[in-house]
């Protein structure tokens, strides 16, 4: 038995949908995300000694032992099954990211910030041999599952963090596509299948047609619903859902249809106003249990995109608890940088002697409005976009920018504040 929840909010031109899915799969499942452990090996006492086994002794059964007594089926009794492993709810997050390169610390921080288990990316542009910029964006304790493009041009590609527990893989599949992208990803238990796809929008370098995108996903999802596992499908379609009229939406809507699919997102996920990210499952299965229904919050005036008169004025900021900074930190990744007098985990490690001070100097920096001056400098290194480019040419190069750790904090306590006081009185834009 499965539910998600769905919720969105805007990067750039492209909206991220936040889920929240809800799974029972195990109690073995369940120990490790709840009691920290799997679930110890049977041969294992709760002391930790060996058990030894009963002797059995095993005889042959003569046939027809007793030939002449009948059975009576009624006797039989039903044992209830008295443990039922209690429901998982596991977060989850889509984004079309268009280039992670240049997000790595967004995304990092928006799962760690977000306690996200499943964060799902698609147009990632990442090859195999981006490790660096891989481990920047995956925060400590998760893992990053990556599927570059198959042709390996620019664009394209999927990728999944994912909480290191939850053992996602990715399954080898045999159905090849040539007008979109797909991934099959599955944990321990196998119960579920989640597939994830991107589909290029038709251009004149692809030379794609939406006509044959829609024939090849015919057959796509012909040959997938007849999984024994619980499916779901969620990626960037590049369908316009809310516009029902059109003949691409309607023969759509057909093929899912067809083989008993449900399209479940019904609110906007790009700035334009049109559903192009998609989360598909059969009613039958209950993956889907509530969609949120608060993407529009309201803001002032909607029609001229301008704060009125009467809107909440933020004043300034409050001073924080050593508690509120200490949440800050512990949330924050283990980066470091060479501005750092101290490696960011040795911190965290010794925090208690150090809060005092770092809390002081967080707050005088929000009640002043002065951001610490030795905060100001960020180191910046050179990065190869690609290691086949001519290293001597430096426009193969990009810049990274890495600022040291007070700074973060600084900047993560003051945006805390503004973003509540934004949500409270629901200053956002519909779409963010």
């Amino acid at each position: 038995m499965a539910g998600l929840t769905i919720d969105g909010s805007e990067l750039g031109n492209n909206q991220y949908l936040t889920v929240q899915l809800l799974m029972v799969h195990s109690e073995k499942l369940f120990n490790y995300l709840y009691r920290g452990q799997c679930e110890q090996d049977s041969q294992i006492g709760r002391r930790g000694k060996q058990q030894t086994s009963i002797p059995t002794l095993i005889t042959e059964r003569k046939a027809n032992h007793h030939p002449n007594r009948g059975v009576n089926l009624s006797n039989l009794k039903q044992l209830p099954n008295l443990y039922t492993p209690p429901p998982i709810c596991l977060n989850a997050c889509l984004w079309n990211v268009q280039s992670a390169a240049n997000k790595t610390t967004q995304i990092a921080d928006y799962i760690q910030e977000h306690d996200i288990d499943v964060f799902i990316m698609t147009e990632t542009w990442l090859h195999d041999y981006d490790a660096v910029i891989i481990g920047e964006l995956t925060p400590p304790g998760y893992t990053y599952l990556n599927v570059p493009r198959p042709s390996g041009t620019r664009g394209g590609g999927i990728g999944v963090v994912f909480k290191t527990p939850l053992k996602l893989r990715q399954i080898p599949q045999e159905i090849h596509t040539t007008y979109f992208e797909h991934v099959y990803i599955t944990d321990f238990t196998k119960r579920l299948t989640l597939v994830v796809i991107y589909r290029p929008p038709p251009s004149r370098d692809n030379g794609f047609r939406t006509s044959d995108f829609l024939t090849e996903f015919d057959s796509f999802v012909d040959d997938i619903s007849v999984s024994p596992r619980k499916l779901l499908l969620v990626g960037d379609f590049n369908i316009h859902w809310d516009e029902q009229n059109k003949w691409d939406v309607k023969k759509y809507a057909s093929i899912i249809s067809s083989v008993n699919f449900q399209q479940h997102v019904d609110k906007p996920t790009h700035r334009s106003g049109h559903i192009l990210d998609h989360v598909l499952s059969c009613p039958d299965d209950e993956l889907i249990r509530k969609i949120r229904d608060d993407l529009h919050a309201g803001v002032c005036d909607p029609a001229n995109d301008v704060p009125c008169d009467n809107c909440p004025q933020f004043a300034q900021f409050h001073p924080l608890t050593e508690d509120e900074v200490l949440h800050v930190i512990s949330k924050s990744s283990n980066a470091s940088c060479l501005l750092d007098p101290e490696p960011t985990w040795l911190l965290k490690d010794h925090i208690q002697y150090h809060l005092p001070a770092l809390t002081a100097i967080v707050n005088a920096s929000l009640t002043s409005g002065v951001f610490p001056k030795a905060a100001h400098s960020a180191v910046v290194s050179p990065l190869i976009k690609k290691p086949s480019l001519d290293k001597d040419n430096l426009q193969n190069y990009r810049p990274v920018s890495n600022l040291s750790h007070l700074a973060k904090v600084i900047e993560k306590c003051a945006s805390a504040q503004l973003v509540e006081h934004f949500n409270t009185n629901e200053l956002t834009d519909p779409l963010q």
